[in-house]
């Protein structure tokens, strides 16, 4: 009886450790992303991802060539 409360203690004490663990370890990345993407002076745009061409101003409109494009801008 009591080799078996012995056990379950270890068990629970290793998983609450296992966890804290991977719980830190993702938070700092998460943190640590954050603050270096700035550093980057990074700029990006996902109308390209979305449209073949064009940001979808007057002057250039957004470009469909594919139904995954026109799919795209029943979404807007």
């Amino acid at each position: 009886m009591f080799g078996k409360n012995k056990l379950k203690i270890a068990l629970f004490t290793t998983l609450t450790i296992f966890t804290l663990g991977v719980t830190s370890i993702g938070t700092f990345a998460w943190f640590k992303a954050s603050i270096t993407n700035e550093a980057y002076n990074l700029t990006g745009k996902s109308a390209g991802a979305y449209f073949a061409y064009g940001d979808g101003t007057e002057d250039k409109p957004f470009g469909i060539k594919i139904p995954r494009h026109l799919y795209n801008l029943a979404w807007l």
